[in-house]
């Protein structure tokens, strides 16, 4: 009886909780929110405002807008970093320097900045969306990932939703999310995208011989987890616990080196490495037999490296991985753990089929880069100029 009572007091208070930081987190959208739709008209595009949710450190998300906007700059654009959430001008250009040691752009706290003075404003996550209406200028959604999947359908779903109906020209990153947006949404403007890109600099290609495979007795895997939904926090240990087990019955360890969460989860079956540098993970990806990791939405940075580094993947079905790759590009995960047992152990003993699914995999991002996403998001934003002459 005591313990069903603290149960209810416990639950109780997680929703209470819930509410109220959710009432306060949206309470200044739907203050000062019309949901009109923009008059989106582009004259100039010399002076670029990029809208940040905030200044975090490893943040792949961010590294990727800085990327953007450091090549924007470099093809003669002038371009402006503002942020909702973080400390002073010094303090954003200390953690971009971490994110990316030779970024471009200027920084500046969005209470000083002035909502006037930029030709383009572009919204970077769904609440910076709001924040753009009060700039003047042409507006624009670089979309990242679809983010109303991230929450329940109700509040916080609705609004994010909302943001594609708002007549802002959105560029997504990659085609999954464009692909979303018309799908699912009553959208009102323009919906481009770019190429995926990765930074081909910062991880070397090598030719791996994997008859070694058939002989080893300990698999090691490096595996991409975050204790976020998308990443499969819960499922993925689940069944990796079945599936060192399944290893282990056939006189074989499965050692598992888990990375990309900032504070451990509490994962019993292999070794939690945190957040790592690039070149932690370039070693990483070296020193591991198979790299595997969960895109249930936009496919992220990491397979990509992983790929790059020429290590085996391991993806899952249900999932954006097959918009970006083609078939055979990786070993593909249906949450069985006795059927990625029964495809590990198939690609182990045919050493010439990993290489052909590296080098498959390999050849479809080698021609990649930011500089030509860059540049492809520039010939949008100039054409739309062109046809608004």
């Amino acid at each position: 009886m005591i313990r069903e009572k603290l149960s209810k007091l416990y639950v109780n208070m997680i929703q209470k909780t819930e509410y109220y930081l959710c009432k306060k987190e949206l309470s200044d959208i739907l203050k000062y929110e019309n949901f009109d739709v923009e008059d989106n008209k582009i004259n100039e595009t010399k002076k670029i405002c990029i809208i940040l949710p905030s200044m975090a450190k490893a943040s792949g998300g961010i590294t990727s807008i800085l990327r953007l906007g450091t090549n924007l700059c470099k093809q003669g654009y002038d371009v402006t970093y503002t942020y909702v959430i973080g400390g002073d001008s010094s303090e954003a250009q200390e953690i971009a320097k971490f994110n990316l040691a030779n970024y471009k752009g200027e920084f500046i706290p969005i209470e000083k900045i002035d909502r006037d003075g930029y030709d383009i404003v572009v919204a970077t996550w769904w609440k910076t969306v709001y924040e753009a209406k009060k700039f003047k200028g042409y507006k624009m959604y670089f979309v990242q990932d679809y983010e109303p999947i991230f929450y329940d359908a109700g509040d916080r779903y609705l609004l994010a939703k909302k943001t594609y109906s708002m007549g802002f020209h959105m560029v997504s990153l990659g085609k999954w999310n464009a692909d979303m947006i018309k799908k699912n949404c009553n959208y009102i403007g323009k919906v481009d995208y770019i190429p995926f890109p990765y930074e081909k600099t910062e991880y070397q290609f090598k030719q791996r011989d994997f008859s070694y495979l058939k002989d080893k007795k300990e698999i090691k895997l490096a595996v991409y987890v975050k204790e976020e939904n998308k990443r499969l926090p819960v499922v993925i240990p689940l069944i990796l616990d079945n599936l060192k087990n399944e290893f282990e019955k056939n006189g074989k360890k499965l050692e598992i080196f888990y990375f990309g969460n900032a504070m451990k989860i509490s994962v019993k079956n292999g070794h939690e490495l945190g957040k790592l540098s690039k070149k932690q993970l370039a070693e990483l990806y070296q020193t591991c037999d198979f790299g595997m990791v969960a895109s249930l939405t936009n496919v992220s940075l990491i397979p990509y490296e992983m790929v790059a580094s020429g290590l085996p993947l391991i993806e899952f079905l249900d999932g954006s991985f097959d918009t970006y790759f083609e078939e055979g590009s990786s070993i593909m995960c249906d949450l069985s753990y006795k059927h990625l047992y029964n495809e590990m152990e198939n690609y182990i003993s045919s050493p010439d089929k990993i290489s052909n699914m590296v080098n498959r995999a390999y050849n479809q991002i080698k021609d990649l880069s930011w500089e030509k996403s860059t540049k492809k998001f520039i010939s949008i934003i100039e054409q739309e100029r062109e046809n608004g002459k």
